[in-house]
């Protein structure tokens, strides 16, 4: 018995990634003037939390947890408790919340993405559901309200630093005149926080608003690169124009005692005071072909209100295994108008003889000095950037060794090669609200490339051999591809490269052609595949009607006429204005006497989807014949999703045109028993695409926690625990390898979530640790086993598709599995 009577109650016995109750669509559900949810909520044993996910009539996702007890608590929620899921992307912005109005679905339970990564039984009961009137009346949440500021908050931003054994002032950048900065010691303090990481305006022509200078940095006892506890952001453009903050994230008010911070602080008020500060400087791109002109340039603003004049701007190129013998250098005299940005450049040839042979590097530095000068002398250093160039001309053809795909394996110089690799992005992009910003990382405003190279050699050292990155069109111009291609060259990391926007069902073919020509991409080895379409789904009903018309025509090609295809599958047809339309929900969730009408319609599916990729792949093939194709295939070969609201693509619509298949684990998100299905995924793959490798291009959980609004250490051990038997399944299913989400370690804004495979602070992670140590045994050839069991299958027997073969197959396929069988589908 619930409060009011009779109560929802809820037993899950084994609960294993979500499990959710759905109402059905509703209709206005809040009246004029209410904006809160209130029910009832009582726990049993374990079960602690639960979430509330609120489905506006636009699609968007928002979801509130809330605690339960075990006896019956009063919950009330306000739209600010509810957090953004990222479903939309035109939603969740700055100032965004959810619109009670607009509510068409709630969903209550449990999901190891926002309740905890907690398996087992989970109890509840629910009762009196209902909405009211805020009595407060309606004020924004004060989450919502809290600004989004570089260098201050929110919390979010800054990120805990661990394993620090030695603190330094920035060495990058030299913004002070200090007696003797070398000498100075700075305690370590027990709490120690970082900025996360953002460009040091590295290069020129990068159209930043802001430039980053740390001014302290943390290094481990290993002597890597921890972070910045202290910095400095100038903001030149938008709302904060003129403005500079400069933060110190560590809380131990003794700790800014000591002389050597005293003496710090002192600068940093000085600096200040000048009001005159580079914003960018370096060269225009970060990697060039041996020959191309190098152009230089800087930009630099003056906040002050007056003319500033007698600063001196000066290039020295050098190179990196020389730093004393300077190769180039340039000078000029600048002056600066108040409160304005001023812009610098000129083109430099470099001789020939510093440039590489092909299939070699040559890695030079450009240092940027800003100085101030005084009665004709140079009196101090105002400012200093250095930014590092690659030269580079990739391998001749002869000489290049691209990744092959044969007999159910990848194959590089003869021998089998497998995936070891993590979707990058960089740790720049990290806890930004700046949508364009995050997304077009190889633009021009993102990227960083020392940054860059420190991500990736921490990918290399976890023992990875490869990353997947996309590019979209729109970050052409910035060539950042062209220098990520060299570092990963450099380093020995293979490369998966997505090539945006679009799908082979609606893409743009010279925007595509345009990305593999301008960087002529067929010269890079270092490229195992392109990946041509980004978790595609074939849709749900309204989306699959603008495929009726197509739909139509095939069933007249095969049947003549309406009527005999009605007659042949026993059914009629659904309609939709007088016209024969897609199965509806029903018909692919169910099995019954629709199903021969909903067999053809999967064929149907399957034709034309591959209709589709084949073209795409063949217009690549036809300027770049060396490069493996495929893509991210989400729940394709998924056994347990449904997909009757949301119908996927199957194996059988992409197996004869792409050259290895690609599904993706989220399915498989909980304890062993909900990720062993894998293996039959790969099993179903190899039944569809004999012959072809099968890799899981992406699979991961995150560890953050909405309610804290920090990383969670229980869901950080449920990660490794994850990794662990994800690993499992990879070698017992023969896969030929894992692409873990994702790299950067912190809070991702727009997905408000956390998977990284890193901790931000560059130490590992219970997930790296499983990382390192199936690295060797992810590497090591092993032969597929032929199958020594036969189970056959037809997907036209149940017109639930895949999910209907697992559900009449899976008792005997774990059988023999636990038997020490092999089975094969057939």
């Amino acid at each position: 018995a619930g409060v009011t009577g009779k109560a929802l109650h809820v037993s899950v016995e084994n609960m294993a990634g979500w499990d959710t109750l759905s109402t059905p669509a509703l209709q206005n559900p809040f009246p004029q003037g209410h904006s809160l949810i209130c029910f009832y909520a009582k726990g049993y044993g374990e079960t602690r939390t639960l979430s509330l996910e609120c489905t506006e009539k636009d699609g968007s996702r928002w979801i509130a947890v809330f605690p339960v007890a075990g006896e019956w608590t009063r919950i009330v929620l306000t739209p600010g408790d509810f957090q953004f899921w990222e479903s939309v992307k035109t939603r969740g912005g700055v100032g965004d919340r959810l619109n009670p109005e607009n509510i068409e679905y709630m969903r209550i339970g449990a999901a190891w993405t926002h309740t905890g990564p907690r398996g087992g039984k989970y109890e509840y009961c629910i009762d009196d559901l209902g909405t009211a009137p805020n009595p407060l009346g309606e004020r924004p949440d004060e989450w919502g309200n809290i600004p989004r500021i570089e260098g201050l908050c929110p919390a979010y931003k800054f990120y805990p630093l661990t394993d620090v054994a030695n603190i330094e002032r920035s060495q990058t950048v030299v913004p002070f005149e200090t007696s003797s900065p070398s000498q100075e010691v700075f305690s370590i303090p027990r709490d120690i926080k970082a900025h996360h990481p953002r460009p040091k305006g590295k290069g020129f022509n990068k159209d930043r608003e802001w430039r980053w200078i740390p001014l302290l940095e943390a290094f481990g006892s290993n002597g890597e690169w921890r972070g910045a506890p202290a910095g400095m952001v100038i903001n030149a453009e938008g709302p904060m124009r003129g403005s500079v903050r400069t933060y110190f994230s560590i809380e131990n008010l003794d700790w800014y005692r000591q002389p050597a911070v005293q003496n710090l602080l002192a600068d940093v008020v000085e600096r200040m005071s000048t009001q005159v500060y580079l914003l960018e400087a370096g060269a225009e791109f970060f990697a060039y072909r041996p020959g191309e002109p190098v152009v230089f340039g800087l930009k630099a603003v003056n906040f002050s209100a007056t003319p500033r004049t007698g600063f001196m701007i000066k290039y020295d190129l050098f190179a990196q295994d020389d730093p004393g013998q300077s190769i180039l250098t340039s000078e000029k005299e600048l002056t600066l108008p108040p409160g304005e940005i001023t812009e610098f450049s000129c083109e430099a040839p470099i001789s020939q003889s510093f440039m590489p042979r092909p299939g070699e590097q040559t890695l030079m530095k450009v240092t940027t000095v800003f100085q101030e000068k005084s009665n004709r002398e140079v009196s101090k250093v105002v400012d200093r950037i250095e930014c590092d160039l690659t030269f580079f001309e990739p391998k001749p053809d002869s000489q290049r060794n691209y990744i092959t795909a044969d007999r159910g394996d990848f194959w590089l110089k003869k021998k089998k090669w497998y995936v070891h690799g993590v979707n990058y992005m960089p740790s720049t992009g990290i806890a930004i609200e700046d949508q364009p910003y995050f997304e077009y990382w190889m633009g021009k405003r993102a990227y960083d490339p020392e940054f860059v190279q420190r991500d990736l050699e921490r990918c290399k050292d976890l023992g990875l051999n490869s990353i997947s990155i996309f590019i979209y069109h729109n970050s052409i111009p910035s060539r950042n591809l062209f220098d990520i291609l060299c570092r990963c060259e450099n380093l020995g990391l293979k490369v998966n490269l997505s090539i945006r926007p679009g799908t082979p069902m609606h893409f743009d073919w010279n925007q595509w052609k345009e990305i593999i020509q301008s960087h002529r991409l067929w010269e890079w080895d270092s490229i195992y595949a392109y990946d041509i379409a980004w978790e595609p789904f074939f849709g749900n009903e309204q989306q699959r009607r603008a495929y009726d018309p197509q739909w139509r025509e095939w069933i007249l090609e095969k049947y003549g006429s309406v009527d005999q295809a009605e007659k042949s599958w026993g059914v009629s047809a659904p309609r939709y204005d007088d016209q024969i339309t897609t199965p509806n929900a029903r018909h692919l969730g169910q099995d019954g006497p629709h199903r021969k009408m909903t067999a053809d319609y999967r064929h149907f599916v399957d034709q034309l989807i591959h209709h589709h990729y084949q073209d795409a792949k063949e217009q690549i093939l036809s300027i770049d014949p060396h490069h493996l194709i495929s893509f991210r295939m989400t729940v394709t070969g998924d056994p347990t999703y449904r997909g009757d609201q949301k119908m996927p693509y199957d194996f059988k619509s992409v197996a004869d045109c792409m050259d290895f298949m690609s599904p993706e684990g989220y399915g498989r998100i909980g304890d062993w028993e909900r990720v062993k299905p894998g293996v039959f995924t790969v099993a179903y793959a190899r039944y569809c695409a004999p012959g072809k490798p099968v890799l899981w291009t992406e699979a991961g959980v995150h560890a953050w926690n909405s309610q804290t609004m920090q990383t969670d250490p229980e869901k950080l051990k449920y990660q490794g625990r994850f990794f662990e038997d994800f690993y499992r399944m990879v070698l017992q299913s023969y896969s030929n390898g894992v692409v873990w989400w994702w790299h950067p370690g912190g809070y991702r804004y727009n997905e408000r979530s956390d998977y990284g495979i890193i901790n931000p602070d560059g130490t590992d992670r219970p997930n790296s640790r499983v990382i390192r140590r199936y690295a060797d045994r992810i590497l090591a050839e092993r032969t597929i086993p032929e199958p020594d069991v036969n189970i056959s299958i037809d997907r036209d027997a149940d017109a639930r598709g895949l999910y209907g073969i697992y559900d009449r197959v899976q008792d005997r396929f774990w059988e023999c599995i636990d038997a020490g069988k092999t089975p094969g589908l057939q």
